[in-house]
């Protein structure tokens, strides 16, 4: 998770809301990456990510992404999905 934590304070900057949609795209996938192996290697519970998507999305409000998370039959589900 901290390596997810990193992520967080770099889409924190002002910034990443002027960054193509390309970079903030696949800098948010690169943050999913890193909350599926928090969950599946290092053991963080579903709650512990969901909360931290929820800042992540207060985060990116102005930006054409969101997060979403799923959990589809135990298995965790984190999307970057572009808003409609």
């Amino acid at each position: 998770m901290e390596h997810a934590k990193v992520y967080l304070d770099q889409i924190s900057s002002p910034t990443f809301g002027k960054a193509t949609n390309s970079f903030q795209s696949g800098t948010l996938g690169s943050m999913v990456n890193f909350l599926k192996d928090a969950s599946t290697k290092d053991g963080y519970q579903d709650s512990s990510i969901g909360s931290f998507i929820s800042t992540a999305n207060k985060v990116i409000s102005k930006t054409p992404f969101q997060l979403n998370l799923k959990n589809d039959y135990g298995n965790l589900l984190i999307e970057v999905q572009k808003k409609k």
